[in-house]
């Protein structure tokens, strides 16, 4: 970097030096009084300090939105607004009541849809399973863990069966149901359509093994009893 000078009777005797006369001028090489890697030293850091001061500038601008810093100060000294906090928690609240409604409802209609196969497989005739079931719906209930459980005529105590930890199964409680209501059992000397043995009609001798009937799905289930079939053990 060098600066041209008029005259040079002004300049320290340390600088004198450095000025260097040529073709009727004089000039002050400062490169020879501080070498350049520092020069380019300085003019990084000015450069960073420039950066900085720019991402300053943008922060306190994005901040104005905010307040004055003793508006902000203010807010933070408050806490939480217990408005929006009282709203969050309402919302969450009513989030999770609609999901746990939801699934209360499909397990009640998996239940129901189970009952009603399990009725047509002990006889009952399809006219009474939708009457059936809805009359005993609160006995199949759900407890926290979402696990089926029959539940005695009290409501309250679970019903004893076959199930593996002692409680009855759908099976169980159909099997109870049936015998409860013998006239709503279809009569086992009439085939499936009402028709009598020997008369030629209504699909006697229709039968399936529970095995085979376990594995449909409940709506099968029910067509096929609807048709006719009986479960043979």
């Amino acid at each position: 970097m060098k600066i041209e000078l008029a005259d040079v009777s002004g300049l320290p005797d340390v600088l004198k030096p450095l000025a260097v006369s040529a073709e009727g001028k004089t000039t002050l090489d400062l490169a020879a009084l501080v070498p350049a890697t520092d020069f380019d030293k300085v003019r990084a850091r000015l450069q960073t300090a420039e950066s900085e001061a720019i991402d300053r500038r943008k922060a306190l601008k994005a901040y104005e939105a905010y307040g004055t810093a003793e508006d902000i100060a203010a807010k933070l000294a408050k806490g939480a607004d217990p408005q929006i906090v009282d709203q969050l928690r309402a919302q969450i609240a009513e989030k999770e009541t609609a999901g746990a409604a939801r699934v209360a409802r499909v397990l009640r209609d998996a239940a129901t849809a189970n009952l009603k196969a399990e009725l047509a497989a002990v006889g009952v005739v399809p006219e009474a399973l939708d009457m059936l079931a809805a009359f005993v719906a609160p006995r199949p209930a759900h407890d926290d863990n979402d696990n089926l459980r029959i539940l005695a005529e009290d409501g309250k105590t679970p019903m004893l069966g076959t199930g593996p930890n002692g409680g009855a199964t759908l099976k169980d409680f159909a099997a109870l149901l049936a015998k409860a209501s013998p006239h709503l059992v279809r009569d086992p000397g009439k085939g499936g359509g009402g028709a009598n043995p020997g008369g030629g009609g209504g699909g006697a001798g229709k039968t399936m093994t529970r095995s085979d009937f376990d594995r449909l799905d409940p709506a099968t289930k029910a067509a096929r009893m609807q048709e006719g079939f009986s479960v043979t053990d």
